[in-house]
């Protein structure tokens, strides 16, 4: 069974200058995504997996290195985790 990830859709998040600017649940801190950070967040507005999140940056961005693309997707869903802005599904 593959694992999914969401966005917390209860969050307060704006975009600005092509970023998104993602409120934290304790309303004291702001999560600042870069342009890839940003994409990925929009596309968990919906349940992804971790390879599909990579497809969707491997077509946005042609020529990216598929491997660095997945470790990059990868640190950056565990950052989010850890700041508690997405969510795992089962």
């Amino acid at each position: 069974m593959k694992i999914l990830y969401i966005r917390d859709n209860d969050l307060y998040f704006k975009e600005e200058d092509g970023k998104i600017l993602v409120l934290k649940k304790n309303k004291k801190e702001i999560v600042e995504l870069n342009e890839v950070g940003s994409l990925i967040w929009k596309a968990l507005k919906t349940k992804k997996s971790i390879d599909a999140l990579v497809k969707k940056i491997n077509s946005a961005f042609e020529g990216a290195d598929s491997k660095e693309v997945k470790k990059d997707v990868e640190e950056f869903i565990l950052k989010c985790l850890k700041d508690s802005i997405i969510e795992k599904i089962n």
